[in-house]
């Protein structure tokens, strides 16, 4: 199965700011950096996010605010937008979540601009899943 292609690994410290940055362009605003600290001996990134009130989003209201921005469901917590490699990983009710406004906004999603084996891979899925429109390979 197309899931079982895609594991979540731990993030370094960079990538880790990378994926804040990207989900700030998904949703201005939603991350901040508070600061530094230490935590049983191990390195700690702190970041912060606002109160949002409203509720889980649904299996269509996910599709609907995906799609709108250009992303293909690879399988079904993972999303791929081939003009520029960004693929969102934890996509779930739980991580998107609909304000009180109605706006959607994606809490705790993953977002990763794709290069590598990461890259071929999300290409392989998206030609597996979409033949009438197939990505090209690198």
């Amino acid at each position: 199965m197309i899931s079982d292609w895609f594991g979540e690994l731990p993030a370094t410290p960079a990538q880790y700011f990378e994926r804040l940055l990207l989900g700030n362009q998904l949703y201005p605003g939603l991350n901040q950096q508070e600061g530094f600290s230490e935590w049983e001996d191990r390195f700690c990134i702190v970041t912060s996010q606002p109160f949002i009130a409203g509720r889980n989003a649904s299996g269509l209201e996910i599709a609907a605010f995906m799609k709108a921005r250009g992303f293909t469901r690879l399988c079904e917590a993972t999303w791929f937008r081939l003009d520029d490699h960004l693929a969102i990983f934890d996509v779930g009710g739980s991580n998107l979540f609909i304000g009180e406004s109605g706006d959607l906004v994606p809490i705790d999603v993953i977002p990763v601009v794709a290069a590598g084996p990461l890259l071929e891979t999300l290409l392989r899925a998206h030609r597996q899943i979409h033949p009438a429109h197939p990505a090209p390979s690198v």
